[in-house]
């Protein structure tokens, strides 16, 4: 996942259009404290811990999960846990961890006879790492859980981190009465936008952000 500062940009532009930020470090990343990444899984608790610390000094607030690759997994996973939140955008999200360990095999050249088979090991050791309650905290089956909540689901159509096969499995999963919108973009940017740190010099990027705020949360 890309650290929180390459997102200073895209605070300094909300501000602009009346939106503010408080941006998260993800535990393990940057200065965050733990060892370990959680593929995903446990990811939510940091954005949990945002909503508390919202809540708790600017109260009845709404607030949008904003993330990009694991961020945007754990900004799904949250909008389908949390009530607190009223919608989510996510950029390069993956479907789930076995889901992307199993692509990128295939893609590095792994037959894919043999990529088919890693999964479901790849599903024992992330069920033994993180428990029998967390085995479905991934977006391919968290989507189903948002209700109406507005989603806007980012990804790049040659994004080479995570395949756009991720989104297409997780918008397989969109159920009845969802408000889900997917944006696959033309290019090869794992993030999206050509310019993340400057978001006002990718007009159109900015623009689908923009709209889908001023659509939802006005």
């Amino acid at each position: 996942a890309p650290p929180v500062s390459a997102f200073w940009g895209h605070a300094r532009v909300l501000a602009e259009h009346g939106y503010s930020s408080l941006l998260i470090e993800l535990r393990s990343h940057g200065e965050s404290s733990g060892e370990q990444v959680y593929l995903g899984y446990l990811e939510h608790l940091d954005i949990r811990a945002g909503i508390d610390y919202l809540k708790g000094h600017l109260g009845d607030v709404r607030l949008v999960a904003f993330g990009a690759d694991l961020g945007g997994v754990a900004a799904i996973n949250a909008a389908a846990l949390y009530s607190e939140l009223d919608g989510v955008i996510s950029i390069g999200a993956f479907s789930s961890w076995p889901d992307l360990f199993r692509d990128n095999l295939y893609f590095s050249g792994t037959p894919l006879l043999l990529a088919l088979l890693e999964k479901p090991f790849v599903q024992l050791y992330t069920l033994v790492k993180f428990g029998w309650e967390n085995r479905v905290l991934y977006p391919q089956r968290q989507i189903a859980n948002m209700g109406a909540k507005p989603a806007l689901l980012m990804h790049s159509q040659d994004d080479p981190l995570v395949s756009v096969l991720n989104l297409e499995r997780i918008m397989l999963h969109v159920g009845p009465g969802t408000n889900v919108e997917a944006w696959i973009r033309e290019g090869d940017e794992h993030l999206v936008a050509t310019d993340c740190l400057h978001p006002e010099n990718d007009p159109e990027y900015l623009e689908r952000v923009l709209t889908f705020l001023k659509s939802n949360f006005i």
